[in-house]
């Protein structure tokens, strides 16, 4: 694999990446409920003249997060892939939150909960551990509202860092943490943290298993909500 184009529009933040053997190229923004009108603009700057026909698989954050943000990536993802006849990878965009965290962090050790605000009273959140260079995972993506978050006990000699607009409910997410893991010390938050489409792409250029990766056909987006109850637009935080 030469050339990987990643696209998440889970959370706020439209990101789009392209990866090759020469670097990294990425365009991000954080464009509330106005993916779908930039998208493809986006998708332009970072080919930068390139023609579509250069990539050779695309990436595409699953979610879970925004309804309609995460139709739109897959949408246009599942477009261009099954034009191309290219492999497409699906990624947790809670994982490419995280890993978009650790590199800038290479070196931290300890639990991270990755996090986006549903905007409904509740959080989409999936813990993970990072020890000695690997990121594993500790939950399935889950959402619940924040005094609630399904958590195991865990080693106390981590510590925690949370990320993501889920930090809104900072105070509420730290009581679930602190009341299963009292001994395990919330170290820092990144409410400003999202996927980082260049992340997504050059983690998959130079780690995935393309031979597994699945077609155009395969991509589903990740909605974990059951039973939930819908605000309007006018119902909603402002961004």
């Amino acid at each position: 694999m030469r050339a990987v184009l990643a696209i998440d529009t889970s959370t706020d933040a439209c990101t789009v990446g392209l990866a090759t053997e020469q670097g990294v190229v990425e365009a991000h923004r954080v464009l509330p409920r106005a993916h779908n009108r930039h998208l493809l603009a986006m998708l332009d700057e970072v080919l930068a003249g390139a023609p579509l026909s250069s990539i050779e698989g695309f990436v595409c954050g699953l979610g879970p997060g925004s309804f309609t943000g995460l139709r739109i990536a897959a949408s246009v993802v599942q477009g261009l892939a099954w034009s191309l006849e290219r492999p497409v990878l699906g990624m947790c965009s809670l994982e490419a939150q995280a890993r978009a965290w650790l590199a800038e962090n290479p070196s931290y050790e300890g639990y991270i909960l990755a996090t986006t605000d549903a905007q409904i009273g509740q959080c989409y959140y999936r813990l993970w551990l990072h020890n000695k260079g690997q990121l594993q995972s500790l939950s399935d993506p889950l959402m619940a509202v924040p005094e609630q978050l399904c958590l195991p006990g865990l080693d106390p000699c981590y510590g925690l860092v949370i990320l993501g607009s889920g930090c809104r409910y900072q105070s509420a997410i730290e009581d679930s943490w602190c009341r299963i893991n009292p001994q395990s010390a919330v170290r820092e938050r990144y409410p400003e943290q999202r996927p980082r489409g260049a992340v997504m792409a050059q983690w998959a250029l130079a780690h995935a298993d393309w031979q597994h990766a699945g077609s155009a056909h395969d991509v589903i987006p990740c909605y974990v909500q059951q039973d939930v109850g819908w605000k309007t637009l006018a119902e909603q935080p402002t961004p």
